[in-house]
């Protein structure tokens, strides 16, 4: 069914095991030119790609939710993506109407870092008083940051992907990097209790 397509983009959630079972089945299925594209927004593309057969195939391409609404296509190799693979990957977000960035294989890539950073420090503002609620923090993000209003700030963020998700990635980049990433208690609290910011 997928043997003469010329790139595959698996979009599963944030498991290393399912999606390196899924690049071994898309190797065996198509020939040596598909690329495969994973679109994950933490996981390293180099640990994808381990032990696969066709490395130099392999990439990330992160898109951002909602996809319709968020021109941004973040594009992730790694030292063994061969450059025909970055530019196909870069002509295809282009064709999709993308603004794309291209970035090294690392724990967060670039904007989950970012995003990662900017998230917990909303949380520890309303934690330490700084701001008396969520609704205060999201509005000084959507007027003050930009943020893009359909979207909401931070805590509208947070409940949306989950703060259990949130705290997952946090955690991952805390061990990888170092602890300025260690998530907010109240984000870590909220995780546990599966509770949200606004009701």
């Amino acid at each position: 069914m997928i043997k003469n397509t010329d790139q595959v983009i698996e979009a599963v959630f944030e498991d290393l095991g399912l999606k390196k079972k899924i690049l071994k089945d898309v190797e065996d299925a198509t020939d040596e030119q598909t690329i495969f594209a994973s679109n994950t927004s933490a996981l390293s593309i180099h640990a994808i790609a381990e032990g696969c057969r066709r490395p130099e195939n392999v990439i990330g391409m992160h898109y951002f939710f909602p996809v319709h609404r968020i021109p941004l296509l973040e594009i992730i190799t790694t030292d063994q993506t061969a450059e025909w693979v970055t530019a196909t990957a870069l002509d295809f977000g282009i064709k999709q109407g993308k603004t794309c960035i291209v970035v090294k294989d690392g724990p967060g890539f670039y904007t989950t870092r970012i995003l990662a950073s900017l998230l917990n420090e909303a949380v520890l503002c309303l934690e330490e008083g700084i701001i008396d609620s969520p609704q205060d923090g999201d509005v000084g993000a959507i007027l003050g940051l930009g943020f893009p209003p359909f979207r909401g700030g931070p805590f509208r963020y947070i409940d949306t992907k989950g703060a259990a998700s949130i705290v997952d990635k946090m955690d991952k980049l805390n061990k990888n990097l170092n602890p300025r990433f260690m998530p907010a208690q109240l984000l870590r609290d909220m995780a546990s209790k599966n509770s949200r910011f606004y009701k």
